[in-house]
């Protein structure tokens, strides 16, 4: 009987827990249309993060160290957050998606420089980039209060 407390009180400190992250989790978008609407609905920048979730160690650096912090959500909040992902493994995204990004790379990120952070107006005009990874964070998030000051 002992035991099946215990177990019981696992699983729901577990479920308590996966729902706080998933709570605080960033929301990012896949579909740059749809975020164009919503950034005019809302009169936010857009933020296109260019990635290559599963080989680019530079993504994966920018994922944990910026993009999963609180200090991140402050910004999540003042901006339409696309991701555009370019995974080697056909089983992380759909064919159709990889299809999709694949176009989103040829037109914004030419050169294919991962990661790529790019920032857009509502009408999908540039209004500044980043590309390079910097272990000094506070360089990411100077270039987001730079952005949101753009518009």
């Amino acid at each position: 009987m002992k035991n099946i407390i215990i177990v019981l009180f696992s699983v729901l400190l577990l479920s308590s827990f996966q729902q706080k992250q998933t709570e605080g989790a960033v929301h990012w978008l896949t579909n740059l249309e749809k975020a164009k609407k919503i950034a005019k609905n809302e009169h936010k920048p857009i933020l296109l993060f260019f990635t290559g979730s599963d080989w680019c160690a530079p993504c994966k650096g920018l994922e944990d160290n910026v993009f999963t912090t609180e200090r991140f959500k402050y910004y999540a909040d003042n901006y339409v957050l696309v991701k555009v992902d370019i995974p080697r493994a056909e089983d992380i995204i759909s064919a159709k998606q990889l299809k999709y990004n694949k176009r989103l790379l040829r037109i914004y990120n030419k050169d294919e420089h991962f990661y790529y952070l790019l920032v857009l107006n509502h009408k999908g005009q540039k209004l500044g980039k980043m590309k390079g990874y910097y272990t000094d964070y506070e360089y990411y998030f100077r270039f987001f209060d730079k952005m949101m000051r753009a518009l």
